[in-house]
């Protein structure tokens, strides 16, 4: 049961990751990946690209269609995930050009600013343009939309839909499983701690929601630089992420039963010769009979892999 402990677990879960497009590297990283109590997600893995759509816009008078969505995709890049992509396409579909967003600045209040072109641009809530001195004239009860200010001028308003896929609300359910805590570093002004527990029915509070400064630097593609490799991905999305975690911890847990089975199974082996010796029955012990002894505890090791 000893010597099987950490090899049939760490069998059945490779043949299990692989199959999801994930695997663990090796035990001494699994050990360490297994201790890990977060998990940080972004917008590509909560809303990945094609979940996020653009559901209508309405231009403001005296400001051309072109302007108004060239500056809302030049800004929705630096955000990223599916709402950067659903932006992309449409501006493309509209044959809009890109334009190019400079001092670049997240509100913790919902919402950013920028220069685009020498013009000063505002894209948030309704809430955060009132908040920065524009009158906001229509829409400002409309959910998950966006508001766009240029010049302190309002310029138009962006429905946006997002569909949450299976993916996603399964890996959302194997993070409670393993008791990891969600971290959701967003950029997305609509997604924010309340929106994604509603939308994937989780428990208030349930999830960790860091200020603005905070989600920007988690968020960097930076973060990971120089950073130990624990487990690989070779699919993009956060059910193999949230596999790949919950299949770490159950295999340290698997492994660590195991251990406990075979020290149970040495010591009782040890008891039983004690007792056999005392009634000088030392003959029973046959190679045969302590095979069998053996098979039967690893038993509970082999029930405990699956």
């Amino acid at each position: 049961s000893l010597a099987f402990s950490a090899s049939m677990p760490a069998r059945k879960i490779s043949r299990k990751l692989l199959t999801s497009g994930s695997g663990l590297i090796n035990a001494q990283r699994t050990r360490r990946l297994a201790g890990c109590e977060a998990a940080l997600l972004l917008d590509s893995d909560i809303f990945p690209a094609g979940a996020v759509e653009i559901g209508g816009m309405k231009i403001a008078k005296n400001y051309r269609m072109e302007a108004v969505l060239g500056c809302a995709t030049a800004m929705v890049q630096e955000i990223g995930g599916g709402l950067a992509r659903a932006f992309s396409e449409f501006a493309r579909q509209q044959y809009v050009q890109p334009m190019r967003a400079e001092n670049l600045r997240f509100y913790e209040s919902g919402g950013m600013s920028a220069q685009i072109e020498g013009h000063h641009v505002l894209l948030g809530s309704a809430s955060f343009l009132m908040r920065m001195g524009v009158a906001v004239s229509e829409g400002v009860k409309l959910p998950s939309s966006l508001f766009i200010s240029i010049d302190s001028g309002f310029a138009g308003i962006f429905s946006i839909k997002y569909g949450v896929q299976s993916q996603a609300y399964a890996a959302f359910r194997m993070l409670r499983a393993g008791k990891l805590t969600p971290v959701v570093a967003s950029r997305d002004l609509n997604i924010t701690q309340a929106y994604v527990e509603s939308r994937f029915e989780l428990r208030a509070g349930s999830t960790e929601y860091p200020d603005m400064n905070d989600r920007i630097r988690l968020s960097e593609p930076s973060l990971a630089d120089g950073s130990e490799t624990l487990a690989f991905l070779s699919r993009d999305g956060m059910l193999p992420f949230a596999e790949v975690l919950l299949a770490a911890k159950r295999e340290r847990k698997a492994i660590r039963f195991g251990q406990i089975m075979g020290l149970t199974a040495m010591v009782a082996g040890l008891l039983l010769m004690y007792f056999l010796a005392y009634q000088f029955k030392v003959a029973s012990a046959t190679p045969h009979n302590v095979m069998l002894y053996l098979l039967l505890w690893l038993i509970p090791t082999w029930l405990g892999s699956a």
